[in-house]
Protein backbone atom coordinates (compact mmCIF):
# COMPACT_ATOMS: atom_id res chain seq x y z
CA UNK A 1 0.00 0.00 0.00
CA UNK A 2 1.01 3.68 -0.23
CA UNK A 3 2.80 6.20 2.48
CA UNK A 4 0.18 7.43 4.29
CA UNK A 5 2.06 11.14 4.64
CA UNK A 6 1.94 13.64 2.11
CA UNK A 7 -0.88 12.32 0.73
CA UNK A 8 -3.07 16.13 0.62
CA UNK A 9 -1.75 16.48 -2.42
CA UNK A 10 -3.41 13.64 -4.24
CA UNK A 11 -6.71 14.46 -2.96
CA UNK A 12 -6.85 16.93 -5.55
CA UNK A 13 -5.38 14.59 -8.40
CA UNK A 14 -7.60 13.40 -11.00
CA UNK A 15 -7.62 9.75 -9.62
CA UNK A 16 -9.56 11.07 -6.69
CA UNK A 17 -13.14 12.08 -7.15
CA UNK A 18 -12.05 15.70 -6.55
CA UNK A 19 -15.28 17.70 -5.17
CA UNK A 20 -15.93 14.29 -2.65
CA UNK A 21 -13.13 13.57 -0.98
CA UNK A 22 -11.96 17.56 -0.69
CA UNK A 23 -14.99 18.52 0.94
CA UNK A 24 -14.86 15.80 3.14
CA UNK A 25 -11.69 16.52 3.72
CA UNK A 26 -12.65 20.18 4.53
CA UNK A 27 -14.93 18.51 7.16
CA UNK A 28 -12.93 16.51 8.71
CA UNK A 29 -10.09 19.87 9.34
CA UNK A 30 -13.41 21.86 10.49
CA UNK A 31 -14.74 19.30 12.59
CA UNK A 32 -12.76 18.69 16.19
CA UNK A 33 -15.15 15.13 16.91
CA UNK A 34 -15.01 14.06 13.71
CA UNK A 35 -10.70 14.36 13.80
CA UNK A 36 -10.19 10.46 13.88
CA UNK A 37 -11.28 10.05 10.43
CA UNK A 38 -9.10 12.63 8.70
CA UNK A 39 -6.23 9.64 8.93
CA UNK A 40 -8.73 7.46 7.16
CA UNK A 41 -9.48 9.99 4.31
CA UNK A 42 -5.71 10.13 3.70
CA UNK A 43 -5.25 6.30 3.74
CA UNK A 44 -8.92 6.06 1.17
CA UNK A 45 -7.27 8.47 -0.96
CA UNK A 46 -3.98 6.94 -1.42
CA UNK A 47 -5.73 3.64 -2.17
CA UNK A 48 -8.22 4.84 -4.69
CA UNK A 49 -10.87 4.44 -2.81
CA UNK A 50 -13.78 6.85 -3.60
CA UNK A 51 -16.49 7.95 -0.62
CA UNK A 52 -19.28 6.13 -2.32
CA UNK A 53 -17.69 2.80 -2.19
CA UNK A 54 -16.76 3.00 2.09
CA UNK A 55 -17.75 -0.05 3.56
CA UNK A 56 -17.18 -2.30 7.01
CA UNK A 57 -14.15 -4.19 4.77
CA UNK A 58 -12.34 -0.80 4.72
CA UNK A 59 -12.35 0.35 7.89
CA UNK A 60 -11.31 -2.96 8.90
CA UNK A 61 -8.35 -2.95 6.10
CA UNK A 62 -7.14 0.30 7.69
CA UNK A 63 -6.85 -0.87 11.22
CA UNK A 64 -4.67 -3.41 9.88
CA UNK A 65 -2.83 -0.97 7.63
CA UNK A 66 -2.05 1.08 10.85
CA UNK A 67 -1.67 -2.05 12.48
CA UNK A 68 1.41 -3.22 10.50
CA UNK A 69 2.87 0.36 9.68
CA UNK A 70 2.66 2.48 12.69
CA UNK A 71 4.25 2.19 15.58
CA UNK A 72 1.36 3.02 18.22
CA UNK A 73 -1.28 1.63 17.59
CA UNK A 74 -4.89 1.19 20.68
CA UNK A 75 -5.00 -1.49 22.57
CA UNK A 76 -8.66 -1.86 21.53
CA UNK A 77 -8.75 -2.55 17.55
CA UNK A 78 -12.38 -3.35 17.60
CA UNK A 79 -13.75 -0.22 19.54
CA UNK A 80 -11.38 1.95 18.35
CA UNK A 81 -12.67 0.90 14.22
CA UNK A 82 -16.33 0.92 15.60
CA UNK A 83 -15.68 4.74 16.85
CA UNK A 84 -14.56 5.52 13.96
CA UNK A 85 -17.65 3.80 11.81
CA UNK A 86 -19.91 5.66 14.12
CA UNK A 87 -18.03 8.88 12.99
CA UNK A 88 -18.64 7.86 9.55
CA UNK A 89 -22.10 7.43 10.04
CA UNK A 90 -22.69 11.50 11.27
CA UNK A 91 -20.90 12.97 8.55
CA UNK A 92 -22.76 10.67 6.20
CA UNK A 93 -25.80 12.07 7.86
CA UNK A 94 -24.91 15.50 7.45
CA UNK A 95 -23.35 14.99 3.96
CA UNK A 96 -26.08 13.28 2.35
CA UNK A 97 -25.62 15.15 -1.16
CA UNK A 98 -22.67 13.10 -1.69
CA UNK A 99 -24.48 9.62 -2.13
CA UNK A 100 -22.49 8.43 0.80
CA UNK A 101 -23.71 5.02 2.27
CA UNK A 102 -24.11 4.41 5.96
CA UNK A 103 -21.61 1.75 7.79
CA UNK A 104 -23.49 -0.62 9.73
CA UNK A 105 -21.43 -1.28 13.00
CA UNK A 106 -22.58 -4.87 13.36
CA UNK A 107 -20.02 -7.16 10.99
CA UNK A 108 -22.21 -8.53 8.45
CA UNK A 109 -22.44 -12.13 8.46
CA UNK A 110 -23.44 -14.57 5.86
CA UNK A 111 -27.20 -16.78 6.27
CA UNK A 112 -26.68 -19.29 7.99
CA UNK A 113 -27.43 -21.73 5.37
CA UNK A 114 -25.25 -20.27 3.17
CA UNK A 115 -21.90 -22.56 4.40
CA UNK A 116 -24.38 -25.52 2.99
CA UNK A 117 -24.60 -24.10 -0.53
CA UNK A 118 -20.52 -24.40 -0.64
CA UNK A 119 -20.65 -27.77 0.92
CA UNK A 120 -20.68 -31.39 -1.41
CA UNK A 121 -24.18 -32.98 -0.13
CA UNK A 122 -21.52 -35.95 1.65
CA UNK A 123 -20.48 -33.41 3.60
CA UNK A 124 -23.54 -32.47 4.66
CA UNK A 125 -24.91 -35.76 5.35
CA UNK A 126 -21.70 -37.13 7.61
CA UNK A 127 -22.71 -33.63 9.25
CA UNK A 128 -26.39 -34.67 9.81
CA UNK A 129 -25.09 -38.39 10.78
CA UNK A 130 -23.06 -36.63 13.54
CA UNK A 131 -26.11 -34.40 14.60
CA UNK A 132 -28.28 -37.25 14.47
CA UNK A 133 -26.36 -40.02 16.41
CA UNK A 134 -25.18 -37.15 18.72
CA UNK A 135 -21.79 -38.43 17.97
CA UNK A 136 -22.16 -41.62 19.43
CA UNK A 137 -20.46 -43.52 16.01
CA UNK A 138 -16.70 -44.45 17.02
CA UNK A 139 -14.69 -45.55 14.39
CA UNK A 140 -11.08 -47.60 15.51
CA UNK A 141 -8.43 -48.19 14.20
CA UNK A 142 -8.79 -51.84 16.11
CA UNK A 143 -10.96 -54.51 17.74
CA UNK A 144 -10.81 -54.28 21.78
CA UNK A 145 -8.60 -56.21 23.08
CA UNK A 146 -10.60 -57.64 25.82
CA UNK A 147 -14.43 -57.27 27.21
CA UNK A 148 -12.96 -54.55 29.38
CA UNK A 149 -11.90 -52.98 26.67
CA UNK A 150 -15.00 -53.13 24.61
CA UNK A 151 -16.93 -51.62 27.75
CA UNK A 152 -14.77 -48.93 27.91
CA UNK A 153 -15.04 -48.01 24.30
CA UNK A 154 -19.30 -47.99 24.76
CA UNK A 155 -18.89 -45.70 27.61
CA UNK A 156 -16.63 -43.68 26.10
CA UNK A 157 -19.07 -43.23 22.69
CA UNK A 158 -22.14 -42.52 24.96
CA UNK A 159 -23.99 -40.00 22.88
CA UNK A 160 -23.47 -36.20 23.47
CA UNK A 161 -25.81 -34.14 25.11
CA UNK A 162 -28.06 -31.77 22.98
CA UNK A 163 -26.09 -28.76 23.47
CA UNK A 164 -22.69 -30.17 23.08
CA UNK A 165 -23.91 -31.37 19.89
CA UNK A 166 -24.63 -27.94 18.28
CA UNK A 167 -21.83 -26.14 20.12
CA UNK A 168 -19.79 -29.17 17.84
CA UNK A 169 -21.69 -28.25 14.43
CA UNK A 170 -21.38 -25.29 14.69
CA UNK A 171 -17.84 -25.34 15.04
CA UNK A 172 -17.06 -27.84 12.18
CA UNK A 173 -19.44 -25.55 10.03
CA UNK A 174 -16.94 -22.52 11.00
CA UNK A 175 -14.13 -24.91 10.15
CA UNK A 176 -14.80 -25.61 6.66
CA UNK A 177 -16.03 -21.86 6.01
CA UNK A 178 -12.82 -20.74 7.23
CA UNK A 179 -10.71 -23.73 5.14
CA UNK A 180 -12.63 -22.15 2.20
CA UNK A 181 -11.79 -19.00 2.79
CA UNK A 182 -8.17 -19.20 3.06
CA UNK A 183 -8.04 -21.30 0.26
CA UNK A 184 -6.39 -24.55 2.18
CA UNK A 185 -9.16 -26.30 0.68
CA UNK A 186 -11.71 -26.05 -2.20
CA UNK A 187 -15.36 -26.41 -1.18
CA UNK A 188 -15.74 -29.29 -3.88
CA UNK A 189 -12.62 -31.13 -1.64
CA UNK A 190 -14.85 -31.59 1.37
CA UNK A 191 -16.54 -34.55 1.16
CA UNK A 192 -16.59 -35.97 5.10
CA UNK A 193 -16.24 -34.73 8.40
CA UNK A 194 -12.42 -35.70 8.45
CA UNK A 195 -11.26 -33.48 5.33
CA UNK A 196 -11.51 -30.55 7.99
CA UNK A 197 -10.91 -32.22 11.27
CA UNK A 198 -7.18 -31.06 11.01
CA UNK A 199 -5.03 -30.08 13.47
CA UNK A 200 -3.96 -27.10 10.78
CA UNK A 201 -7.38 -26.26 10.15
CA UNK A 202 -8.53 -25.44 13.58
CA UNK A 203 -5.88 -23.95 14.41
CA UNK A 204 -6.26 -21.34 11.86
CA UNK A 205 -10.30 -21.24 12.43
CA UNK A 206 -9.66 -20.29 15.97
CA UNK A 207 -6.66 -17.64 14.77
CA UNK A 208 -9.47 -16.37 12.46
CA UNK A 209 -11.87 -15.95 15.41
CA UNK A 210 -9.64 -14.51 17.79
CA UNK A 211 -8.44 -11.81 14.84
CA UNK A 212 -12.21 -11.14 14.78
CA UNK A 213 -13.66 -11.01 18.21
CA UNK A 214 -10.64 -10.44 20.40
CA UNK A 215 -9.23 -13.57 22.97
CA UNK A 216 -11.63 -15.11 24.87
CA UNK A 217 -12.65 -18.43 26.18
CA UNK A 218 -14.59 -18.98 22.84
CA UNK A 219 -11.65 -19.93 21.50
CA UNK A 220 -10.82 -22.75 23.98
CA UNK A 221 -14.11 -24.11 22.99
CA UNK A 222 -13.94 -23.97 19.29
CA UNK A 223 -10.95 -26.16 19.23
CA UNK A 224 -12.32 -28.63 22.01
CA UNK A 225 -15.46 -28.83 20.09
CA UNK A 226 -13.00 -30.14 17.09
CA UNK A 227 -11.43 -32.20 18.82
CA UNK A 228 -14.63 -34.20 19.81
CA UNK A 229 -15.76 -34.49 16.73
CA UNK A 230 -12.31 -35.89 15.62
CA UNK A 231 -12.01 -38.12 18.29
CA UNK A 232 -15.66 -39.61 17.75
CA UNK A 233 -15.72 -39.44 13.98
CA UNK A 234 -12.51 -40.29 12.68
CA UNK A 235 -9.61 -42.70 13.90
CA UNK A 236 -6.70 -40.31 15.16
CA UNK A 237 -3.42 -42.02 15.30
CA UNK A 238 -0.83 -41.65 18.17
CA UNK A 239 0.83 -38.27 16.71
CA UNK A 240 -2.74 -36.73 16.02
CA UNK A 241 -3.96 -37.21 19.55
CA UNK A 242 -0.60 -35.35 20.73
CA UNK A 243 -1.13 -32.35 18.13
CA UNK A 244 -4.27 -32.10 19.09
CA UNK A 245 -3.74 -31.83 22.96
CA UNK A 246 -0.30 -29.81 21.64
CA UNK A 247 -3.03 -27.35 20.43
CA UNK A 248 -5.23 -27.15 23.13
CA UNK A 249 -3.16 -26.63 25.37
CA UNK A 250 -1.28 -23.96 23.83
CA UNK A 251 -4.33 -21.87 22.97
CA UNK A 252 -4.85 -22.60 27.09
CA UNK A 253 -1.32 -20.93 27.64
CA UNK A 254 -2.22 -17.76 24.92
CA UNK A 255 -5.06 -16.69 26.86
CA UNK A 256 -3.37 -17.27 30.44
CA UNK A 257 -1.12 -14.74 28.99
CA UNK A 258 -3.61 -12.35 27.36
CA UNK A 259 -6.19 -12.11 29.44
CA UNK A 260 -5.28 -14.00 32.44
CA UNK A 261 -7.65 -17.09 31.89
CA UNK A 262 -6.92 -20.48 33.99
CA UNK A 263 -9.23 -23.64 33.79
CA UNK A 264 -9.03 -23.78 37.16
CA UNK A 265 -9.58 -19.92 38.77
CA UNK A 266 -11.67 -17.25 37.78
CA UNK A 267 -10.80 -15.01 35.35
CA UNK A 268 -10.26 -11.33 36.46
CA UNK A 269 -13.49 -10.09 34.33
CA UNK A 270 -15.69 -12.27 36.63
CA UNK A 271 -14.02 -11.61 39.60
CA UNK A 272 -14.25 -8.04 39.50
CA UNK A 273 -17.83 -8.66 38.79
CA UNK A 274 -18.55 -11.21 41.28
CA UNK A 275 -17.15 -8.81 44.66
CA UNK A 276 -19.62 -6.39 43.52
CA UNK A 277 -22.86 -8.69 43.28
CA UNK A 278 -21.86 -9.86 46.70
CA UNK A 279 -22.50 -6.87 48.37
CA UNK A 280 -25.37 -6.79 50.61
CA UNK A 281 -27.51 -4.13 48.74
CA UNK A 282 -26.55 -5.50 45.16
CA UNK A 283 -27.55 -9.08 46.19
CA UNK A 284 -30.64 -7.80 47.62
CA UNK A 285 -31.21 -6.28 44.38
CA UNK A 286 -30.73 -9.21 42.37
CA UNK A 287 -32.35 -11.95 44.38
CA UNK A 288 -35.45 -9.61 44.72
CA UNK A 289 -35.30 -8.88 40.54
CA UNK A 290 -37.62 -11.87 39.83
CA UNK A 291 -40.52 -10.99 43.00
CA UNK A 292 -40.25 -6.90 42.03
CA UNK A 293 -40.32 -7.36 38.05
CA UNK A 294 -43.71 -9.78 38.67
CA UNK A 295 -45.46 -7.28 40.81
CA UNK A 296 -44.83 -4.13 38.37
CA UNK A 297 -46.55 -6.77 35.88
CA UNK A 298 -49.29 -7.99 37.57
CA UNK A 299 -50.04 -4.35 38.89
CA UNK A 300 -50.29 -3.39 35.23
CA UNK A 301 -52.07 -6.75 34.04
CA UNK A 302 -54.48 -6.62 36.92
CA UNK A 303 -55.45 -2.56 35.84
CA UNK A 304 -55.61 -3.01 32.41
CA UNK A 305 -56.99 -6.35 32.04
CA UNK A 306 -54.01 -7.09 29.20
CA UNK A 307 -50.41 -8.59 28.85
CA UNK A 308 -48.22 -7.00 26.95
CA UNK A 309 -45.56 -9.00 25.01
CA UNK A 310 -42.99 -6.91 26.42
CA UNK A 311 -44.57 -7.91 29.82
CA UNK A 312 -44.56 -11.48 29.42
CA UNK A 313 -40.56 -11.23 28.17
CA UNK A 314 -40.08 -9.30 31.47
CA UNK A 315 -41.42 -11.91 33.55
CA UNK A 316 -40.16 -14.69 31.44
CA UNK A 317 -36.85 -13.35 32.40
CA UNK A 318 -37.77 -13.26 36.11
CA UNK A 319 -38.58 -17.08 36.32
CA UNK A 320 -35.35 -17.96 34.62
CA UNK A 321 -33.75 -15.82 37.49
CA UNK A 322 -35.93 -17.57 39.92
CA UNK A 323 -34.57 -20.57 38.94
CA UNK A 324 -31.03 -19.62 38.57
CA UNK A 325 -31.30 -19.03 41.78
CA UNK A 326 -32.47 -21.96 42.73
CA UNK A 327 -30.00 -24.30 41.07
CA UNK A 328 -27.44 -22.69 38.93
CA UNK A 329 -28.28 -24.28 35.10
CA UNK A 330 -25.61 -23.77 32.29
CA UNK A 331 -27.14 -21.97 29.36
CA UNK A 332 -27.38 -24.85 26.97
CA UNK A 333 -30.15 -26.76 29.82
CA UNK A 334 -31.92 -23.55 30.78
CA UNK A 335 -33.24 -22.50 27.49
CA UNK A 336 -33.84 -25.76 26.76
CA UNK A 337 -36.57 -26.25 30.00
CA UNK A 338 -39.51 -28.04 29.06
CA UNK A 339 -42.82 -28.36 30.85
CA UNK A 340 -43.72 -31.59 33.11
CA UNK A 341 -40.51 -32.72 31.46
CA UNK A 342 -38.19 -30.62 33.37
CA UNK A 343 -40.33 -28.34 35.50
CA UNK A 344 -43.04 -29.62 37.21
CA UNK A 345 -46.15 -28.15 40.01
CA UNK A 346 -48.21 -29.73 42.21
CA UNK A 347 -52.30 -29.06 42.01
CA UNK A 348 -51.77 -27.01 44.73
CA UNK A 349 -49.05 -24.90 43.09
CA UNK A 350 -47.11 -24.67 46.30
CA UNK A 351 -44.48 -27.64 45.48
CA UNK A 352 -42.74 -28.12 42.45
CA UNK A 353 -39.56 -30.32 41.57
CA UNK A 354 -36.80 -29.12 38.28
CA UNK A 355 -35.51 -32.75 37.25
CA UNK A 356 -33.09 -32.98 34.16
CA UNK A 357 -32.00 -36.32 33.05
CA UNK A 358 -28.26 -37.06 32.47
CA UNK A 359 -27.70 -37.15 29.10
CA UNK A 360 -29.53 -33.81 28.62
CA UNK A 361 -26.16 -32.41 30.68
CA UNK A 362 -22.99 -31.60 29.54
CA UNK A 363 -21.05 -34.14 31.98
CA UNK A 364 -23.93 -36.51 31.93
CA UNK A 365 -24.80 -36.05 35.72
CA UNK A 366 -28.40 -35.34 35.96
CA UNK A 367 -29.73 -32.55 37.98
CA UNK A 368 -32.85 -32.20 40.61
CA UNK A 369 -33.98 -29.57 42.77
CA UNK A 370 -37.06 -28.62 44.51
CA UNK A 371 -38.42 -25.87 43.59
CA UNK A 372 -39.54 -23.14 46.48
CA UNK A 373 -42.98 -21.97 47.54
CA UNK A 374 -42.60 -18.47 45.69
CA UNK A 375 -41.17 -20.23 42.87
CA UNK A 376 -43.81 -22.32 41.93
CA UNK A 377 -46.31 -19.60 42.61
CA UNK A 378 -44.63 -17.69 39.73
CA UNK A 379 -44.14 -20.10 37.79
CA UNK A 380 -48.07 -20.42 37.63
CA UNK A 381 -48.81 -16.81 36.97
CA UNK A 382 -46.39 -17.17 34.39
CA UNK A 383 -47.85 -19.96 32.28
CA UNK A 384 -51.43 -19.19 33.08
CA UNK A 385 -50.92 -15.36 31.78
CA UNK A 386 -47.49 -14.01 30.15
CA UNK A 387 -46.49 -17.79 29.06
CA UNK A 388 -49.44 -17.57 25.75
CA UNK A 389 -48.53 -14.47 24.82
CA UNK A 390 -45.00 -15.68 23.84
CA UNK A 391 -45.70 -18.74 21.42
CA UNK A 392 -48.59 -18.82 18.44
CA UNK A 393 -51.54 -20.30 20.50
CA UNK A 394 -52.69 -22.75 17.76
CA UNK A 395 -49.48 -24.81 17.86
CA UNK A 396 -48.07 -27.15 20.67
CA UNK A 397 -44.97 -25.46 22.68
CA UNK A 398 -43.66 -27.66 25.40
CA UNK A 399 -40.84 -25.27 26.41
CA UNK A 400 -40.56 -22.87 29.11
CA UNK A 401 -38.72 -20.05 27.33
CA UNK A 402 -40.59 -20.16 23.55
CA UNK A 403 -39.96 -18.22 20.65
CA UNK A 404 -43.18 -16.57 18.23
CA UNK A 405 -42.51 -19.62 16.44
CA UNK A 406 -42.75 -22.09 18.77
CA UNK A 407 -39.58 -23.47 19.55
CA UNK A 408 -36.78 -22.19 22.19
CA UNK A 409 -35.00 -19.62 22.74
CA UNK A 410 -31.71 -19.78 21.50
CA UNK A 411 -28.92 -19.74 24.27
CA UNK A 412 -27.01 -16.97 23.80
CA UNK A 413 -30.10 -14.57 22.66
CA UNK A 414 -31.77 -15.74 26.27
CA UNK A 415 -28.32 -14.95 27.90
CA UNK A 416 -28.62 -11.24 26.69
CA UNK A 417 -31.88 -10.84 26.83
CA UNK A 418 -31.96 -11.37 30.91
CA UNK A 419 -28.51 -9.64 31.69
CA UNK A 420 -30.26 -6.61 29.73
CA UNK A 421 -33.32 -6.89 31.85
CA UNK A 422 -31.33 -7.55 35.13
CA UNK A 423 -28.99 -4.33 33.72
CA UNK A 424 -32.27 -2.13 33.50
CA UNK A 425 -33.60 -3.02 36.38
CA UNK A 426 -30.93 -3.41 39.38
CA UNK A 427 -27.40 -1.50 37.67
CA UNK A 428 -25.92 -5.18 37.75
CA UNK A 429 -24.05 -6.24 34.78
CA UNK A 430 -24.50 -10.17 35.03
CA UNK A 431 -24.15 -13.27 32.55
CA UNK A 432 -26.32 -16.11 33.20
CA UNK A 433 -22.84 -18.10 33.62
CA UNK A 434 -21.49 -15.96 36.81
CA UNK A 435 -25.20 -17.38 38.57
CA UNK A 436 -22.96 -20.13 39.08
CA UNK A 437 -19.96 -18.31 41.10
CA UNK A 438 -22.61 -16.49 42.50
CA UNK A 439 -24.49 -19.78 44.17
CA UNK A 440 -20.94 -21.58 44.70
CA UNK A 441 -19.42 -18.60 46.51
CA UNK A 442 -22.83 -17.86 48.70
CA UNK A 443 -22.58 -21.35 49.82
CA UNK A 444 -18.94 -21.73 50.55
CA UNK A 445 -19.94 -18.21 52.63
CA UNK A 446 -22.70 -19.97 54.81
CA UNK A 447 -20.97 -23.30 54.88
CA UNK A 448 -17.91 -21.18 57.27
CA UNK A 449 -20.32 -19.24 59.39
CA UNK A 450 -22.05 -23.02 60.57
CA UNK A 451 -18.36 -24.30 61.02
CA UNK A 452 -18.96 -26.75 57.56
CA UNK A 453 -15.96 -25.49 55.38
CA UNK A 454 -14.90 -29.00 54.76
CA UNK A 455 -18.49 -29.76 53.41
CA UNK A 456 -18.34 -26.64 50.86
CA UNK A 457 -16.60 -28.96 48.47
CA UNK A 458 -19.70 -31.44 48.05
CA UNK A 459 -21.61 -28.67 48.40
CA UNK A 460 -20.25 -26.98 45.09
CA UNK A 461 -20.22 -29.84 43.33
CA UNK A 462 -23.67 -30.32 44.09
CA UNK A 463 -25.23 -27.18 43.50
CA UNK A 464 -23.27 -27.33 39.96
CA UNK A 465 -23.95 -30.37 38.93
CA UNK A 466 -19.99 -31.16 38.38
CA UNK A 467 -18.72 -34.25 39.06
CA UNK A 468 -17.05 -35.06 42.44
CA UNK A 469 -13.18 -34.31 42.48
CA UNK A 470 -13.84 -31.90 39.19
CA UNK A 471 -11.19 -28.96 38.87
CA UNK A 472 -14.32 -27.00 38.93
CA UNK A 473 -14.16 -26.66 42.87
CA UNK A 474 -10.76 -25.30 42.50
CA UNK A 475 -12.21 -22.40 40.94
CA UNK A 476 -13.27 -21.84 44.17
CA UNK A 477 -10.12 -22.35 46.15
CA UNK A 478 -9.23 -18.69 46.26
CA UNK A 479 -12.17 -17.67 47.80
CA UNK A 480 -12.57 -20.70 49.91
CA UNK A 481 -9.49 -19.65 51.61
CA UNK A 482 -10.34 -16.02 52.34
CA UNK A 483 -13.35 -16.82 53.83
CA UNK A 484 -11.34 -19.49 56.17
CA UNK A 485 -9.40 -16.92 57.23
CA UNK A 486 -12.85 -14.75 58.08
CA UNK A 487 -13.93 -18.08 59.90
CA UNK A 488 -10.94 -18.08 61.96
CA UNK A 489 -10.86 -14.82 62.50
CA UNK A 490 -14.65 -14.48 63.73
CA UNK A 491 -14.28 -17.71 65.82
CA UNK A 492 -10.41 -17.84 67.27
CA UNK A 493 -8.57 -14.15 66.89
CA UNK A 494 -11.29 -12.11 68.24
CA UNK A 495 -11.85 -14.13 71.46
CA UNK A 496 -8.42 -12.98 72.60
CA UNK A 497 -9.03 -9.36 71.70
CA UNK A 498 -12.42 -9.12 73.18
Amino acid sequence: MLEVSGICSRLNSTSIPKGPWTKLYTDFLDSPEKSILRPFAKYCAANDIIPSTVSYEVFEAWYQWKEENLLRVTSNHKKSMLRAIKCWNVLVTQAGTFELCQVDTRRKRPPAGLINHLLPASFLIDLVNFKNLRGAQITRPSEPISRYHEAFQRSNGAPLSATKVEHCVSSVKLAAKTAIALGIKQADDLRTLSDVLTVEIASKTVEQAENRNGPSEYLLSIAKDLRCVAKRWTSLSQLQETQWKELIAGISNHLAVSIGHHRNFMTEKNRTKLLKVLEDKALERLISFPRKTLNTNEEYRLKQGTVTYNMALDVCCAVAVAILLTLPLRRGNLCRLKWKTNVSTAADDETGFLSIPGNEVKNKRPLTAILPKHVCHLLWLYREHYWPVLHPKDSYCPFLFPTRDGRHRAAQPLADMIARRIKEATDLEINVHLFRHIVATLAIQEASKSGEISHARSIVEGLLGSSPGSNVSHRYAELTTTIAADWFQRNVTAKFLE
